[in-house]
């Protein structure tokens, strides 16, 4: 099994989650507009039309994720094809590290883009005058996305200098572990 191998093994992973967690998501908003008809005054199929963008989010990510992870991981991975034997420890963090950033990034998608559906559902004519109290709901949601995305996107970018410095750190522990012993 190659790097590449295992990132693309990874990103299905990835996507095999997301599709669990926007199914999971889904039987919830079910299961609430059935005991709640009438959810912040929002009656079931307006809940289902505003949380819609960030289903379908959720589920595209997920078909890209398992349908194009080759791809993607020849992306994520260019360099040559290595075996994992030959693997360093570093590049295994490295390579943990860019996965969590992606898995970040992505998680973050749908709370963004549910907020955009329900900003702009909102701004439509008749329903102008609930814009304003539900977007200040919304608006620590849409703080946490963002930060996700903030995140995710720094692991991402940061990945080869945080995945020497914790090669570094395990490398100084082994050390010490080592001479505590003989000492």
């Amino acid at each position: 099994m190659t790097a590449r191998d295992l990132g693309a093994l990874g990103l299905k992973l990835m996507g095999a989650f997301f599709a669990a967690s926007a199914t999971i998501r889904l039987l919830a908003l079910v299961t609430a507009t059935a005991a709640l008809p009438v959810v912040n005054g929002l009656d079931a199929r307006t809940l289902f039309r505003v949380n819609g963008f960030g289903f379908l989010a959720e589920l595209a990510i997920a078909s890209v994720l398992v349908i194009k992870a080759e791809s993607l991981a020849e992306r994520l991975f260019p360099g040559p094809r290595v075996e994992i034997a030959g693997l360093s420890r570093r590049d295994l963090l490295i390579g943990g590290i860019a996965l969590i950033g992606v898995s970040t990034v992505i998680g973050a998608a749908p709370g963004i883009l549910r907020f955009v559906g329900q900003a702009i559902w909102l701004a439509q004519g008749t329903r102008q005058a609930e814009f304003v109290p539900t977007m200040e709901r919304s608006w620590e949601s849409l703080s946490n996305s963002v930060l996700e995305l903030i995140v995710g996107g720094a692991l991402l970018a940061k990945a080869g200098t945080l995945g020497s410095v914790l090669d570094r750190r395990y490398r100084r522990d082994e050390k010490s572990k080592v001479e505590e012993r003989l000492g």
